[in-house]
């Protein structure tokens, strides 16, 4: 088998598959190249040498970051989070489909995945923003480089603001017009109202793992893979037309013991999250991105991280965020669940015990060495 090492942390990435491209000796005989977008890069390596495929992924990155991002004032997204309530704002057919998306992943996970985090996410200090943009929220660094604990206020206060079912999408079926309008979503803290935003970065990457997945199987290209950031790997086969070597990452040890399983994989997207990509630690306490739509806090707690295995990509982002969000048990009910069986999802995570830190997991062939 062929080895890749599914880190999740961009740059260690990079340097992981590019010494896998060249150990395997693919460069001669494949393709690879990197298109930087979403605040992360898409990593693609076509053994078939599809001709097209290179301009597909840079013009797809580009329609997505325009579509998503929410630091560009122009793009689809950024003039929805402007708008106040009833306010109809059009979007891109593009757009309104990421959209229903995360409307499936949001009914399906009961809420624990939800754009509407916005306010959130944005008040625990892990939105990227605007060079120089500032809230009324914001605070001070504590000596150490992290943030002050948020006012309680705003927690309270962004909870309420955080709801998928008040985001209507209004398409007429037969044209080509697509709106988004938000509903009795206003809240107010000193004096400053703030109305519901959706940050559909968590599901983005996805969604692009996704539409290359559909180019490749329209064209012919059945061996090589695409790692978009932290977030979305597709493995399609390896040079030899076998499965690969899935590496995944430690989310405790990255420099001593950098993997904690591997097990053979092809023809699948993996989408990992964990609380040791982006955090930061006050009073012992570790506070990390992924934060709790129910509670308006950081994740914090009986799992470290979980990949979720799937043919889809998108889902598979939405998904591994949600069963970390809502920890273990529910993880558990919903890998053994019918959805998961129906869909081919299977799940792996690293979780915290009395006894130090384990390993459940649906997948089979799965080599564990946890340390």
């Amino acid at each position: 088998m062929s080895k890749v090492g599914y880190w999740d942390l961009v740059g260690v990435t990079l340097v992981i598959l590019a010494s896998c491209v060249c150990s395997a000796g693919c460069t001669p005989q494949g393709q690879s190249y990197s298109v930087f977008g979403l605040g992360s890069v898409l990593q693609v390596v076509d053994y078939a040498r599809n001709a097209e495929l290179e301009a597909y992924c840079r013009t797809l990155v580009a329609e997505v970051q325009r579509a998503v991002d929410v630091t560009d004032d122009a793009s689809d997204v950024a003039r929805f989070n402007a708008a106040a309530d009833e306010e109809t704002v059009p979007v891109s057919a593009l757009t309104y489909d990421v959209m229903t998306k995360a409307k499936e992943a949001y009914d399906l996970t009961q809420g624990l995945y939800d754009p509407t985090v916005y306010w959130l996410v944005d008040l625990w200090g892990f939105l990227p923003r605007k060079e120089g943009a500032t809230a009324p929220y914001d605070r001070a660094k504590t000596e150490d480089g992290a943030l002050s604990l948020p006012d309680e206020r705003y927690v309270a206060a962004f909870r309420q603001l955080t709801d998928m079912r008040k985001i209507e999408q209004i398409h007429t079926e037969g044209t080509d017009d697509y709106a988004l309008v938000k509903h009795g979503t206003a809240t107010t803290v000193e004096g400053v109202t703030y109305y519901a935003r959706v940050d559909l970065g968590g599901i983005a990457k996805g969604y692009v793992v996704d539409r290359i997945r559909d180019y490749c199987r329209a064209h012919g290209v059945d061996k090589g893979y695409m790692s978009f950031g932290a977030s979305s790997l597709l493995l399609l086969k390896n040079r030899k037309g076998a499965a690969w070597d899935l590496s995944l990452t430690h989310p405790r040890e990255t420099e001593t013991n950098p993997t904690y399983c591997t097990l053979p994989t092809m023809d699948l997207t993996a989408s990992t999250s964990g609380d040791y990509q982006n955090y930061y630690v006050v009073d012992g306490v570790r506070y990390s991105h992924l934060v709790n739509p129910t509670t308006g806090r950081p994740a914090n707690g009986d799992l470290l991280s979980v990949t979720v295995l799937s043919p889809n990509a998108c889902m598979g982002d939405a998904l591994s965020t949600a069963l970390m969000v809502g920890g273990l048990d529910r993880l558990k009910a919903f890998a053994t669940g019918e959805y998961a069986k129906a869909n081919g999802i299977r799940v792996v995570a690293v979780y915290r015990t009395d006894d130090g830190l384990a390993v459940y997991s649906t997948a089979d062939d799965l080599s564990v060495h946890l340390e």
